[in-house]
């Protein structure tokens, strides 16, 4: 697994609860503060988990900033992790989430989850040309612009393609749409990619199997050694079944994903007949 980072939207934590959350889970707290402030961390650089919380203006209808609250008075929050390494940081970042959960960290269908993955710590990467880590760029959001009926089906309706702050990516320009659901402007530079359409769950289990797509998809186009590099995309069907195999995602996470969308259909009447067809299953109702 390469190196990885988490933004996490939600409400009804105090400042007290999300520091007690991370102290829980053997991690520092930085403070509370707007959008973009208090820098960035980095695990395996400073020796420890520094984490942070920030303002994020599309939460502002469900409850005021938790930082502009009083020590014990509840709010939104948007809480991010430092930049985490491998297998350690997954499971690092999966303790932050259990403690949060058991706190009382709540979610709608306004809040969602970024997943950013970074391979700029790869040798390899860093000794591509421009040219090249523009074309691994292309290839990221052609495959995710190709899957997209998947991705959609995978996703609550409101983290669908539709969504402003999650839209499908421009292959064409892939590298200017902060808010589309691929976000590769830093890509070129930093060798990092955003991926905004995971809504937020309170489920372990989708966040590892979010985490398993994620980086399968980052390696099938960066790894030339990955089963799938350079494949012809036209001839792969839209279908959760063919984008686990051409990921290579392995049986349970496949498993997890068809369970998943099943349960979505489920919840939601509306575009079930997309996540119906993603499943292989014609004639699903509207």
């Amino acid at each position: 697994m390469i190196q990885f980072g988490i933004e996490m939207e939600g409400y009804g934590l105090t400042q007290r609860e999300i520091e007690d959350a991370m102290e829980a889970s053997g991690a520092i707290h930085s403070g509370f503060f707007r959008y973009h402030g208090g820098g960035s961390h980095d695990s395996k650089r400073e020796g420890n988990y520094t984490w942070k919380t920030e303002e994020d203006g599309s939460l502002r209808g469900i409850a005021p900033f938790v930082g502009h609250q009083g020590r014990d008075t509840a709010g939104h929050h948007e809480i991010i992790s430092p930049i985490l390494y491998g297998k350690e940081g997954q499971l690092h970042a999966e303790k932050v989430w259990r403690n949060l959960t058991k706190a009382g960290f709540q979610v709608n269908n306004k809040t969602g989850t970024h997943i950013t993955m970074g391979v700029n710590h790869n040798a390899r990467f860093n000794r591509m040309s421009q040219a090249k880590k523009t074309q691994v760029g292309i290839r990221i959001a052609q495959i995710y612009n190709h899957f997209m009926p998947v991705f959609d089906a995978m996703s609550p309706n409101a983290r669908s393609g539709a969504n402003g702050y999650c839209y499908p990516p421009n292959v064409r320009s892939p590298f200017n749409g902060r808010t589309s659901a691929v976000n590769l402007t830093r890509w070129v530079l930093y060798g990092i990619v955003e991926f905004r359409q995971f809504g937020y769950t309170t489920e372990i289990k989708n966040f590892r199997g979010w985490m398993k797509v994620l980086d399968s998809l980052v390696a099938a186009s960066f790894n030339e050694n990955h089963k799938s590099h350079g494949a012809d995309l036209s001839q792969v069907p839209q279908t959760w079944e063919a984008m686990a195999d051409f990921l290579n995602i392995g049986a349970k996470a496949t498993r997890w994903g068809q369970a998943r969308i099943h349960r979505l259909c489920t919840n939601y009447r509306t575009n079930r007949a997309n996540r119906m067809s993603v499943l292989g299953i014609e004639g699903g109702e509207q």
